[in-house]
Parts: C-alpha cells; sequence; structure tokens
C-alpha cells in the first residue's frame, strides 16, 4: 500500500522550495552586483589612473613630479641624509621637468621641482657626485626655475616649541564639540570662509604630496535639491544648509596596483581636514555617506558635471548654527575598544 503525505506536510514543503529558491536567486543577484561594481572601480582605476608609468596626461606627470620632489624632501629631512641618496631620482626629476615644463610651459609644478633639485644640490655641494654628467643634468634643471611663480620646496627648520602647542587653543574643548549637526541658520556661508577651510585643509597629508583631493561647491538651491535627491541621508534637513560640499578625487594621481584604494584615504584625510577647519571658523556641517552603487555614482554624474577621472568620496552640508539647537550625543566606543599597545 502507498505510503500517501499529509497534505500539510506538501504544503511546508513547497513553502520551504520558494524560501530556498528566493535567497538562491537573491544571493545569485547580490554576486551579479557585486561583481558588477567592482568592474566599475576596476574601470575607472584602470582608464584613469596610471599603474604602469606610461604616462598619457598631464594630472600622470605632475603626479609622479610631485612623488619624486617629495622623496627628496623626506630624504633631506633625515638626521644625517647619505650623501646623495636618491641620486636616480634626481636625476629622473631633472629629466622629466624639463620634459613637463616643454610641453606645458613654466608653473608651479615645474617651479617645486627645479626647487627641490636646489636644495639637494647645496646640500652635497662639496661631495664629488656620483656622475658629473648627470650632474650637469640636475643643474641645468635648477638653472631653468620660472621667475615670479613661488613655489619652493626642500626643508625649513621646526622648532616646536615656538608654537605653544595646547595653550593657545584648548583642544580637548575644540574636538568635543564639533558634531554633525541637523539644524542650520538661514545665513550665507561666505566664499572667504570657503577658501579659509580649503587653504587650511590642503595641509592634511597625502601619498608623496600628490594632492590629489578636490572640493567642489554648490548653493543649495534647485542644483542642490537635485544633489541631494541622489543621496539618501539627508531627508528631513537637508534644504537647511547654505551650501553642499563635493569632495572627490583625481585618480590620474596614482601611478601603482597596491595605491588602488588610495583615494579613499587621501580624500578621507582632506574632507575630515576641511571639516576641522570649517568649525574652527564657528560653521556647522554634516557629513553625508557617499557609500553607493555605481547606479547611484551614474545619476550623480547626470545631475553634476564632475571629471570621469574623479572620484566621489563624499558629500557634506555646510552651513551656520542656529542660536540654539539639539545634536545627537553619539557616545564613543570605550577607549580599550579601539587602542592596542603593543609595547
Amino acid at each position: 500500500m502507498k505510503k500517501i503525505f499529509p497534505l500539510h506536510n506538501c504544503l511546508q514543503l513547497m513553502k520551504d522550495l520558494r524560501i530556498f529558491i528566493r535567497k538562491w536567486l537573491r544571493e545569485k543577484q547580490n554576486k551579479r552586483n557585486l561583481t558588477a561594481n567592482f568592474e566599475y572601480d576596476i574601470s575607472k582605476f584602470s582608464s584613469f589612473g596610471c599603474p604602469n608609468r606610461n604616462f598619457k596626461t598631464r594630472g600622470h606627470i605632475t603626479a609622479y613630479l610631485l612623488m619624486l620632489a617629495h622623496s627628496i624632501e623626506k630624504g633631506l629631512s633625515f638626521t644625517n641624509p647619505h650623501i646623495w641618496f636618491g641620486w636616480d631620482k634626481a636625476v629622473e626629476l631633472a629629466r622629466h621637468s624639463k620634459n613637463y615644463s616643454d610641453k606645458y610651459g613654466s608653473d608651479w609644478v615645474h617651479a617645486m621641482c627645479c626647487s627641490a633639485l636646489d636644495a639637494y644640490l647645496k646640500a652635497f655641494e662639496r661631495a664629488t657626485p656620483p656622475c658629473q654628467i648627470e650632474l650637469t643634468i640636475i643643474k641645468k634643471a635648477t638653472q631653468q626655475s620660472p621667475s615670479g611663480i613661488t613655489s619652493k620646496a626642500g626643508i625649513k627648520n621646526f622648532k616646536p616649541q615656538e608654537f605653544n602647542f595646547g595653550q593657545d587653543v584648548d583642544f580637548n574643548r575644540f574636538f568635543t564639540t564639533r558634531f554633525s549637526v541637523r539644524q542650520f541658520a538661514n545665513k550665507s556661508v561666505s566664499k572667504e570662509c570657503i577658501d579659509v577651510a580649503a587653504r587650511w585643509a590642503q595641509r592634511a597629508p597625502s601619498v608623496c604630496n600628490r594632492q590629489s583631493a578636490r572640493l567642489n561647491i554648490y548653493p543649495n538651491d534647485e542644483l542642490g535639491a537635485r544633489i541631494l535627491s541622489c543621496q539618501n541621508g539627508n531627508r528631513g534637513f537637508g534644504h537647511m544648509a547654505d551650501k553642499i560640499g563635493i569632495v572627490t578625487v583625481d585618480l590620474e594621481n596614482f601611478l601603482s596596483i597596491g595605491e588602488r584604494n588610495q583615494a579613499w584615504v587621501d580624500g578621507g584625510l582632506f574632507a575630515m581636514t576641511f571639516i576641522w577647519a570649517l568649525h574652527a571658523q564657528g560653521l556647522a556641517s554634516c557629513c553625508l555617506n557617499w557609500s553607493v552603487e555605481f547606479g547611484h555614482d551614474k545619476r550623480l554624474r547626470k545631475v553634476v558635471s564632475l571629471p570621469q577621472n574623479e572620484v566621489v568620496i563624499m558629500l557634506l552640508l555646510i552651513g551656520h548654527y542656529p542660536e540654539e539647537l539639539t545634536v545627537p550625543v553619539s557616545p564613543r566606543r570605550p577607549l580599550t575598544d579601539i587602542i592596542r599597545y603593543h609595547i
């Protein structure tokens, strides 16, 4: 006699099967989405970065010159630098700086190269060079320094005791009074205040001083509303800010595969320094996350004209504080959760 499954068992089996299929399809779709987003990032980096040092753009060669000049500055700043350290890099800098000036003319980049090479020669002027012919190439490069353009490189003396660290400013109060705010006064933020904050933000470190971060400022008008519509974390308050910032990073500044993630490091450092600089002027801000899939990125680029060689790091609301407001307490983790002493 055949064994007959109860009806409720069959229904449960069908239900479990449907759940399994939906889960399997969802996982399959997530993998496809993940792959598509990785391919989008890879395409960006391979199209606009320069991992093979095959310089195609002015941005590529500028990044390379900044890297070479900074390697000389770093070496000169050591306590006892080796005589004629980095000779090959100095020769490379001299040759490429000439090619740069021949192709693009003399500007701050060329002036910086000449200044770095001049500091290098002066540091070891009494030592015998590794090669007289190459020394001539370096000397000739320094003699081509453009007049009227200030872009001094090299090293300078620094005396920490002259700056009274922690005495002129209550840094504990400064750091603990900065919040991401969601209430803004109906008051315009001046271009001068933005310029000051951006100038201070330029002091943020970047890989080999390549300074890849870019700052895009927009009014919070109809265009601003369209920008904010591309970001899901500003509903109910985004319209109150006076300005919108978009921090981007130029991928042409990265010269190796190992630097494929450097944009987010350099961009994050610049963005945070810019935010502190706004705070130092009594200006309010709110960070808007841009961890999005490539479809959102493409949508934003249809709203605003951003160079294709730049990646978006984050958005930022900028404005003045109202006389009184509420902010999230946002408790921080215990210090023991975030610091590990290996000493």
